[in-house]
């Protein structure tokens, strides 16, 4: 599999980057009406790990709580590789990892939509910043 890499701003420089795409599928990144950008799934998938308890019956629902025991998938991080893990994966990850490595997830909230099979098309890419 050939690696990927992307020119990206940073400081008003442009800069180029291996990208790791570490969901499952690929990402379709619309540039603009006329270019679209298909970045392919790397070897690896990152996955955040759960596990459910019991909390509580409100109204004969049974309610459980959802706990994180932990994030596989993810390779050693490097500080010169950009990586797109799923928001899930994003959210979960500690305040130091994502201020240190360059950490992107698909913006889904905005003019994102479903395609066929899974693939997702997005017209940019996010950060999660901790405030």
């Amino acid at each position: 599999m050939r690696k990927l890499s992307a020119n990206i701003w940073k400081n008003k420089k442009e800069i180029r980057m291996e990208i790791q795409n570490l969901v499952p599928h690929p990402i379709w990144l619309r540039l603009n009406k006329n270019r679209t950008i298909v970045i392919p799934p790397s070897n690896n998938v990152a996955r955040v790990q759960f596990h459910t308890e019991y909390w509580k019956t409100v109204n004969n629902l049974p309610i459980h709580n959802r706990l994180t025991d932990g994030i596989s998938g993810v390779p050693k991080l490097k500080k010169d590789v950009l990586y797109i893990v799923s928001s899930i994966t994003q959210d979960n990850m500690d305040e130091d990892t994502l201020e240190d490595y360059q950490i992107v997830t698909p913006d889904k909230a905005c003019g994102a939509f479903r395609m066929h099979d899974g693939i997702i098309e997005v017209d940019k890419l996010v950060r999660f910043i901790h405030l």
